[in-house]
Formats: structure tokens, sequence, C-alpha cells
């Protein structure tokens, strides 16, 4: 497993190669690190899927390279162009990853050069390539009762640090969701002490029912501000936008949000995401008064919900980021 910034420095000799030999007319002849922008990547004609490449797939797939790259995993294939042309490799499988990886981020990456010797040819790698052994994925109650058991057994400590690093270390591909709903089941198995809180409608109302020092609304109208509130989530700055210039257009009325963000991970902090919370809201806010007349901003942020056990005080909003 590699860091998708330790990409260049990697020895492509340690790069999973594909086998052919079943296939007549095609020659795997290495592994090179290439420059995205040297390659002709044609995904509506020139892609063994009848659909292209598949936005979903994409998706999962950016989640599962995020924590890393593992190298015996094979990487998409090229073959060489003929002529001169600004675009010397054409790519034969591996649509879904690298647009993956590009979403990424990332300018090079390793690729397997082919040599095959007609289209006809080509066509059978790409079918070939596709062809994968079926597996099913672990039940993510499979993957909790061994955490749990590892747990009750000594091998692994009961906090939800400890819980997180041993399912990114044996669960390395999975969605950070799946990540998240295990490792809320572990810490209400194993009455694990809770390090973070993370918030849906119904516990940012119980927040506000039972520990807020003030009252606000989420999801409906305020009297005493004159003003609707929203719970927002990291993510979902333009649709409160939405909803303010729109309440301030029929009702003449502004619009506040209450803001939870997601669970950190690596140097994306709690405080770190409410940071870009702000950023993301005020680039909204600045595009949006270069087209408006009026300059009339009908939207702003009351506050963070608390999220940091030991550390925040859970009778107030946080205000100051």
């Amino acid at each position: 497993m590699i860091d998708l910034m330790d990409v260049e420095s990697v020895d492509v000799n340690l790069v999973a190669k594909p086998d052919f030999s079943n296939l007549y007319g095609v020659k795997v002849t290495g592994t090179i690190l290439l420059a995205v922008n040297q390659i002709y990547i044609d995904d509506s004609g020139n892609n063994s899927r009848y659909e292209g490449s598949d936005p979903a797939h994409v998706e999962s797939l950016i989640h599962s390279f995020a924590p890393g790259i593992d190298l015996t995993e094979l990487p998409p294939a090229v073959i060489k162009r003929k002529g001169k042309t600004n675009k010397p490799y054409e790519l034969v499988y591996g649509f879904n990853r690298l647009s993956a990886l590009m979403e990424l981020g990332l300018k090079k990456y390793f690729f397997t050069v082919l040599e095959v010797e007609n289209e006809s040819v080509k066509w059978d790698v790409q079918i070939s390539e596709n062809e994968i052994k079926p597996k099913k994925e672990n039940a993510e109650i499979d993957i909790k009762q061994i955490c749990v058991k590892k747990i009750n057994n000594g091998f692994l400590k009961n906090s939800e640090d400890a819980i997180r690093k041993e399912l990114k270390r044996i669960c390395p591909y999975r969605k950070k969701q799946s990540i998240d709903r295990i490792v809320q089941t572990i810490i209400t198995d194993c009455n694990t002490p809770k390090k973070f809180q993370f918030y849906s409608p119904v516990k940012a109302q119980q927040w506000l029912d039972n520990h807020s020092s003030e009252e606000y609304v989420i999801g409906g109208y305020d009297d005493e501000r004159d003003m609707y509130g929203y719970l927002v989530k990291e993510g979902y700055q333009y649709r409160f936008v939405m909803n303010a210039i729109r309440n301030y257009a029929k009702y003449g009325k502004k619009s506040y949000c209450i803001v939870h963000v997601g669970s950190p991970s690596g140097k994306n902090t709690i405080e770190v995401k409410r940071q870009q919370f702000i950023d993301e809201l005020n680039e909204i806010t600045k595009h949006f008064l270069m087209v408006s007349n009026n300059g009339i901003i009908a939207w702003e942020i009351m506050g963070f919900l608390p999220q940091i056990y030991g550390v925040e005080d859970w009778k107030f909003l946080i205000k100051d980021i």
C-alpha cells in the first residue's frame, strides 16, 4: 500500500503485471510511469463497456484509492499510437480506474504497455481484462462481529481511534460511509467511550431539546429571530443558499444554518472541516454578489453543533472558528 503522493517514487518493477497468455496477438512489454496528458482517452467509442465508464463505480473507486494504492492490483493499460501526435499512447482498459485517479488529482500513474496485432486483439484484451473472478464482499455485521471479538479478547483497544485504524487496515477499500456505520455498531456493542458526536436531524433536535442553552429552529420559521432555520451538513451549502434565496424572494425573510460535519480523517480534523464549510459558503456568497443587483445576503451561519467530547461545551453552538 503506497500513498497517492508517493507514486512517482515507486519502482515500476513492483507493480503487478497482467497475464494474457490465453490470447493470441498480444504482448506485455512492461510497466511505465506515464503522464495522464500523454494518453488518448476515448471513453465513448473505445471502451468495451456498452455505456462507457460508470460514474457510480468511479465514485466507489475514489473511496477505495483514497487511503493508498495496492501495487498488487493491476494498473490501466496503454498501447502506442501510430504517427506523430501530442498524445503518443492510447488507453486500452482501466477507464474507471484512471477517471478515479484523475479525480484524486494524480497527474502521473503506472500503466501496463501492450503490443497488439490489430483492433480485434485489442477488443479481446478489453473483454478478457473485465472478466474477473466473482467474490462476495463481507457484510458489515460480519466485520463488526470480528472486531467485537478482538476487543473482548484483548487484541484490539476499545477506543474509537483504535477501531477505525483497525478497520482501515483490514478493509482498506471499503467506503467511508460503511466504515462509519460499522464503527458506530461496534461502539454500541462494546460501550466504547465516544470521541465525536455525529448528527442526524433527529439527533440534532435532541441536542436542542436536551442540551442547548438557546432555542433554535431547524427546518422551519424562527419567530424569535424572524428568520428561517436549517440544519446543514458539509457539502450542502448550495442547497441551503438556494432555500435562503427562495425564502427571501417569497417572504422577505432571511435564513440561518446550524452546521455539523462528518467524521475526521488524517489532517481533516473537525476544526478543519468547519473552516472548509465556512470557506465554501463564503465562496458561494462571493459569486452570488457578483451577479446580484441589490447586494443583499439572505443567509448566515448561526454556529456549529458541538461534536468533540471532552473538549466542547454541549450547551452552546460553536461560533469561534
